[in-house]
C-alpha cells in the first residue's frame, strides 16, 4: 500500500517537461552533450563542479560557476538517464525521483517499525511522509532528486545503525 501510494501521488509527473533549473542544468548543458557523444563523459561529471557546462552559448545571462555545488551522482544518473531514452525524453527523470521517493518511503517504515515495534505507528508515519506536501518539489522538480537522494542517505544510515544495535525500540 506505501508503496503504491507513495508512486502515485507523483505518477501524474511522469508527464511533464522539464522546468527552471531542469533545463539549465540537463538539456542545454554542455557537459550532458559531451555525454550524447561518448558515454565515457559521464565519468568526468564527477570532477566538476553542478553548474559547469551550464548556459554555454550565452554565459552572460547565468553566471553560476564558482560557487563550489558539488552534486555528482545527481548528474551521473541524469547522464545515464539521457543516454538510455535520449536527450528529448523528460520521463526519465520524474521516474528517478518517484522510485527514490518510495524507496525513502519504505527504509521510513523500517526505521520507524524498528525504533517503536509498532505497525500502525509506522504504516502512519511512512504514509504521512509519502503524501506530505512539502516533498512535491522534491519529487516533482527533476532538480530536487539532490534532496531525495540525502534524504535516502540519512534513512538508509539510521537503518542500517538500527540493524546493528541490540535495543531495537524505544
Amino acid at each position: 500500500v506505501l508503496v503504491l501510494v507513495s508512486a502515485g501521488v507523483f505518477l501524474q509527473t511522469l508527464g511533464y517537461d522539464l522546468a527552471y533549473d531542469d533545463a539549465f542544468v540537463i538539456r542545454s548543458n554542455a557537459s550532458m552533450r559531451a555525454v550524447d557523444r561518448d558515454f565515457t563523459a559521464a565519468f568526468d561529471l564527477f570532477g566538476q563542479e553542478y553548474w559547469e557546462g551550464i548556459n554555454p552559448d550565452s554565459p552572460e545571462l547565468l553566471k553560476v560557476q564558482g560557487q563550489a555545488l558539488y552534486r555528482p551522482l545527481s548528474i551521473f544518473l541524469w547522464a545515464c538517464i539521457r543516454t538510455v531514452l535520449g536527450p528529448g525524453v523528460t520521463w526519465g527523470y520524474h521516474l528517478l525521483n518517484i522510485l527514490l521517493h518510495v524507496g525513502v518511503v519504505v527504509m521510513l517504515h523500517r526505521v520507524v517499525l524498528r525504533l517503536f515495534d509498532n505497525r500502525r505507528l509506522a504504516f502512519l508515519a511512512a504514509l504521512l511522509f509519502a503524501v506530505h506536501p512539502l516533498h512535491s518539489e522534491g519529487v516533482a522538480y527533476v532538480a530536487g532528486v539532490h534532496d531525495v537522494i540525502g534524504t535516502a542517505g540519512v534513512v538508509g544510515g539510521l537503518l542500517i545503525f538500527l540493524r546493528g544495535q541490540r535495543i531495537t525500540r524505544w
